[in-house]
């Protein structure tokens, strides 16, 4: 949480996030394709039927991939987009 101060008397607390998505109990600890190619899909569903990730466009790529390199690399593209939403990844 910040805190906004309009002066060294007054101060008004503020969140950060503005919005939330839950997706984590999709991850897997799994590493094989099959396993994380599910996982990718259920996330790309949660964010599919949210109209906050409208304009993110790996989306798409997240249901295409199996590759436990790449998926984390599409998680670290979620992130970096959910940050400058602010969107709370839960």
């Amino acid at each position: 949480m910040r805190t906004l101060s309009h002066d060294s008397q007054h101060s008004e607390s503020v969140p950060y996030w503005r919005h939330e998505i839950r997706v984590k109990q999709f991850f897997t600890m799994a590493v094989d394709w099959k396993s994380v190619n599910q996982s990718l899909n259920r996330v790309a569903d949660a964010l599919s039927a949210n109209p906050l990730f409208d304009h993110f466009e790996a989306v798409e790529r997240f249901r295409e991939e199996g590759d436990l390199e790449k998926a984390n690399e599409l998680l670290d593209e979620l992130y970096d987009f959910c940050d400058e939403m602010r969107i709370w990844v839960g």
